[in-house]
């Protein structure tokens, strides 16, 4: 038979072509490329071999026997290999933990059993043979394309689960290298002169290389540096490594400092320019340790023979030169943040998370992280703690306490505010600067606030905690809350509901986002204010909320913080800022409340300065409700 090795022809150069790309390209070493370049030697192999048997088989009696075995017997076993390489491949991408193991026995009895028949085959017929100068196939043959076959199944199963790993364009790729195989070998099945099978391989690997081993995945925009997908990688592949087990590796933070500033009065392209030049100067002095995290924030794995000063002191001498940009030179400084001693037993995703959470932080100035597996555990926490919200806003099981306020006029507790607490079964209390902050930053403060809201209408009503002398509840708002367009709608509809009026409302703001007059947030109070709902600015004088919020927004009360009180009895100046505060907001005409109170000593200061209601431990901590219309049942009746 003659055969059509025109296909292997074209097949031949381009793999040649598409190898001397991979070569001189830069390349992170993942164990998915390198598969991917074995899959390219065997593709290269196996049209070699397979162009070689276009003459050796159409004329055997040209060519000794030995040198057409070679010759038949190189080809298979090159075509099959590639075959057990897409599967690890394919393994490699999907990173199936559990099934890492398992994978490369599967790939092992694959390539033993191909190369024991195949090799032996010359003595037992059993893959293919010449009998006198007729190239014949054995019984062994059908085998190896079931496994082949089973292989591409496995192959395509294992694709399937982590498909959300893979983007539009890789999963084309994948899905065509799987209808290229098929196709090429339905083809070369019933066309047996048409030599197509390493061809469509070929073609194939070339959007395998675009869409999953293009270098430019691994590197930061147009520079060389590597970028945060490539030191997830490293850390996947360092704490999968079983030599490393117990090992530890230590890195180097670098963030921009004030890179929010930098950020608002540079142009998008001088910002791009700015990080470009740091990453690229992070790569010519670090090389493969060295990755840009994001725009602002760099890191550098620490070698045995690197030390944080060495780290330290190569960036210092950098920014110490200003950087120059399109038509401009900026100087600009860095934080550094040490982790030391990560131990890699960990495994990747706990450490990413912590890596990610240390370099995320707000915190300015330089860092040293000793206890990283402390780090883990917060994380944990949190992660646990997520969990428990997700429940508690299903449930709606949220707690609602209640804290007395004293008012200095009357002498009697005529405001109440009403804090939300949240008891896990497993976690038990959770602390509200944890959760609510959690809250905040995972987008379900306002379904928190609602439901604070609803309880505390309901405890309202069924109560009569207005008939024993209380003239409001105060209930916290936050600033997110108070942006929503429908949010004095669903809070009256929730009032009617329970048979409250709004005046016996007063809602806490504080500090949160950038004030707007004609913003959502101010129209909101506003309409509050003109249905009868007061407002209270909360938490003034502890650097959440400023004279701008003061005088901006319309609110009734101003709750001066703890902070600024207590620091009042240690420090004078302390003392001045807190007087003129006092001074500067009753001629604001606003009511005060100053929070914190814990002794007798400052109840008579503030009295002395003329504020109207005192809130802290000296008169109760925050109560479950029971206990709260106890107190003020016994408090104010008796006082009455």
């Amino acid at each position: 038979m003659l055969y059509s090795y025109q296909f292997d022809v074209v097949s031949l150069i381009a793999i040649m072509f598409l190898l001397t790309i991979y070569v001189l390209r830069r390349n992170y070493k993942t164990r998915s490329n390198f598969i991917l370049l074995l899959l390219m030697v065997c593709d290269l192999l196996g049209s070699l071999f397979d162009l070689v048997s276009c003459f050796t088989i159409s004329y055997p009696d040209r060519y000794p026997m030995w040198f057409n075995l070679i010759i038949v017997h190189g080809y298979q076993l090159f075509f099959n290999y590639m075959g057990v390489l897409f599967f690890l491949y394919i393994d490699s991408k999907a990173k199936i933990g559990a099934m890492w193991k398992t994978s490369k026995l599967i790939a092992v009895i694959c390539l033993v059993f191909q190369t024991v028949v195949i090799v032996t085959s010359p003595l037992t017929h059993l893959v293919s043979y010449f009998d006198g100068t007729e190239y014949k196939h054995g019984p062994m043959m059908m085998a190896l394309y079931v496994i082949a076959f089973a292989l591409l199944i496995m192959s395509v199963v294992m694709f399937w689960m982590e498909r959300a790993r893979f983007n539009k364009y890789q999963v084309f790729a994948i899905c065509l290298f799987v209808l290229g195989i098929l196709t090429g070998v339905v083809i070369q099945a019933n066309f047996p002169s048409l030599l197509v099978g390493q061809f469509s391989c070929t073609l194939v690997l070339y959007f395998i290389y675009t869409a999953l081993e293009n270098p430019v995945y691994y590197t930061y925009k147009d520079t060389n540096c590597y970028n945060r997908k490539t030191f997830i990688d490293k850390i996947k592949t360092l704490s999968r490594r079983e030599n490393m087990r117990g090992s530890s590796i230590s890195i180097v933070g670098i963030s921009i400092r004030d890179y929010s500033y930098i950020k608002h009065n540079l142009s998008l392209k001088n910002l791009e320019r700015l990080s470009s030049n740091i990453a690229q100067y992070i790569h010519d002095s670090f090389d493969e340790n060295g990755f840009c995290i994001s725009d602002d924030k760099f890191v550098v794995i620490l070698d045995h023979w690197m030390t944080y000063d060495f780290v330290t002191e190569h960036f210092d001498d950098f920014f110490a030169m200003p950087i120059g940009l399109v038509n401009n030179n900026i100087s600009v400084a860095a934080d550094y943040i040490y982790i030391h001693n990560i131990d890699l037993s960990l495994g990747y995703d706990a450490i990413e998370n912590g890596i990610n959470y240390i370099l995320e932080g707000t915190e300015n100035g330089n860092r040293t992280i000793e206890d990283f597996g402390n780090v883990v555990e917060k994380i944990n926490r949190r992660h646990a703690i997520s969990h428990s919200l997700q429940k508690a806003l299903l449930d709606e099981n949220f707690e609602v306490y209640y804290q007395p306020i004293y008012n200095i006029h009357t002498g009697r507790f005529s405001n109440v505010e009403a804090l939300v607490r949240l008891n896990d079964p497993e976690l038990g209390f959770i602390c509200p600067d944890e959760f609510i902050s959690i809250a905040e930053q995972e987008g379900r403060i306002c379904d928190i606030g609602e439901i604070v809201f609803r309880k505390v209408c309901q405890f309202i009503n069924e109560s009569r905690c207005i008939d024993k002398g209380v003239d409001y509840v105060e209930v916290n708002l936050s600033p997110i809350q108070c942006m929503q367009e429908d949010i004095v709608d669903r809070f009256m509809d929730i009032m009617r509901e329970n048979n409250v009026k709004p005046s016996w409302i007063n809602l806490e703001i504080t500090e949160g986002v950038e004030l707007d007059e004609n913003g959502t947030m101010v129209q909101n109070i506003i309409r509050f204010n003109e249905l009868g709902i007061s407002f209270s600015l909360d938490d003034y004088g502890s650097g959440f909320a400023s004279a701008d919020y003061l005088y901006k927004l319309p609110v009734y009360i101003v709750k001066i913080d703890k902070s600024i009180l207590w620091q009042a009895l240690k420090n004078n100046n302390a003392m001045i800022v807190l007087e003129n505060t006092v001074d500067m907001v009753k001629a604001l005409g606003k009511r005060i409340v100053v929070e914190g109170v814990e002794d007798r000593k400052m109840v008579k200061i503030i009295e002395q300065m003329g504020c109207d209601f005192m809130q802290g431990f000296y008169y109760s901590k925050p109560v479950p409700q029971q206990q709260y219309i106890d107190f003020i049942e016994r408090n104010n009746l008796e006082n009455g």
